[in-house]
């Protein structure tokens, strides 16, 4: 396997539209959760070196994955505070891919799972074949494993994406659970059911939501992490769940 090139750079265009698959009635919660986040800061390494994908977000290689072969982290991001309550302009989404980086740990949680991280730029943002096969190019390399993650409103990008990709050997689910639609579950119990691995956690105020559309329905290990609170635990536990393990 050629190893990893680094020094090039990416002018790709965004994925194609899909579907919102925002319900109405979880405005409001989600707008709620995303406001506690931090509010964004002036992109620095690592963030800087978190590579552009045209309008879609970007991609970092974290150190120690040269020469191998590396597996796919895709981080559907959740709401961006301050932005809206779904959407990130198509200009503002290498800054907003950037943020959640440096703010939830990615890197290190992509480190630890041998993983090139694609990080979305806005919570509805779909990942398309196309873009994959983009870095794949771009780095010389064809990605054995991918995982996908979702946090918070980035459930919609999840949704919108898991028609159209490859297998994920894991999905982690970060707090996600703003959809109770039967199809949509659907989506990933086909997904479950072919072989990907499903793990994560919730937060008080997605539990009833939880219990009525997935604890019986999933097969997915879930946790409740109310004392690392939504936005804390998706640093304390990605790496883990990337893994196969809990939350330590």
């Amino acid at each position: 396997m050629a190893p990893l090139l680094l020094a090039a750079a990416l002018a790709l265009c965004g994925a194609a539209p899909a579907q919102d698959f925002v319900p109405a009635q979880t405005q409001a919660a989600l707008s709620e959760v995303g406001a506690q986040a931090q509010k964004v800061k002036p992109a620095s390494p690592p963030e800087q070196a978190c590579r552009a994908l045209g309008s879609l977000g970007c991609y970092l290689v974290p150190p120690g994955l040269e020469g191998k072969e590396p597996a796919l982290l895709v981080y559907f991001r959740g709401f961006w505070s301050g932005h809206g309550n779904e959407r990130v302009q198509e200009g503002e989404r290498l800054a907003s891919s950037r943020q959640a980086l440096g703010f939830y740990g990615l890197e290190a949680a992509a480190a630890r799972a041998g993983a090139v991280v694609l990080v979305t730029g806005s919570s509805d943002a779909a990942v398309t074949e196309a873009d994959i096969a983009a870095v794949e190019a771009q780095l010389g390399v064809s990605f054995k494993k991918v995982l996908l993650a979702a946090h918070s409103g980035g459930y919609n990008g999840l949704l919108k994406s898991l028609p159209g990709l490859r297998q994920p050997s894991r999905i982690a689910m970060l707090d996600d659970f703003y959809f109770t639609d039967k199809d949509k579950v659907k989506l990933l119990q086909d997904r479950v059911a072919a072989g990907a691995a499903c793990s994560g956690f919730l937060t008080s105020h997605n539990e009833e939501r939880w219990k009525g559309a997935f604890k019986d329905k999933l097969d997915c290990a879930v946790e409740k992490k109310d004392a690392l609170g939504h936005n804390g635990a998706v640093n304390a536990c990605l790496a883990a769940y990337l893994a196969g393990g809990t939350c330590p």
